[in-house]
This record gives structure tokens, sequence and C-alpha cells, in this order.
């Protein structure tokens, strides 16, 4: 299988990326395996991720509202 490859037309950051964890992506490898320098992503993820290029990059402000991590017991 040949896969077609482009520059997108936007940058997608991992952050965007994760902010769609529980939904469309819920199942791509990126989250569900150790990090990996290559990794399958099915036809439906990929899709998914093309159409995020046409939309607007989430605003700073909307990415700065995360919640601060978990404190660590020791």
């Amino acid at each position: 299988m040949y896969i077609q490859v482009r520059e997108l037309r936007r940058q997608i950051t991992l952050e965007e990326l994760k902010s769609h964890k529980a939904g469309a992506l819920s199942t791509m490898a990126l989250f569900t395996t150790a990090r990996l320098s290559v990794q399958p992503v099915s036809q439906e993820e990929w899709d998914f991720v093309l159409a995020l290029e046409e939309q607007e990059p989430p605003t700073a402000a909307a990415s700065s509202k995360k919640e601060p991590p978990a404190k660590r017991k020791k």
C-alpha cells in the first residue's frame, strides 16, 4: 500500500491532538502505545487529522486553561 505524503497547511500540535483523545482519536496508537517514532494511523484517524488542518488552531488562551498536573504521592 502506498501512502501519499504532503505537508499540512498548518501545524497540528500534540496538545491539539490530545484534546481529541477521548473522542475521534481515542484508539490512536499515539495514545494507547508507548511513544513510537513510527506508528500506524487508521484511515479514519488520518481523515480526522486532515480535517483539523482546515480548522482554526486553538487559541493560546484556550490551551492555557489546562488543569495542573496531579501531585505525586511520596
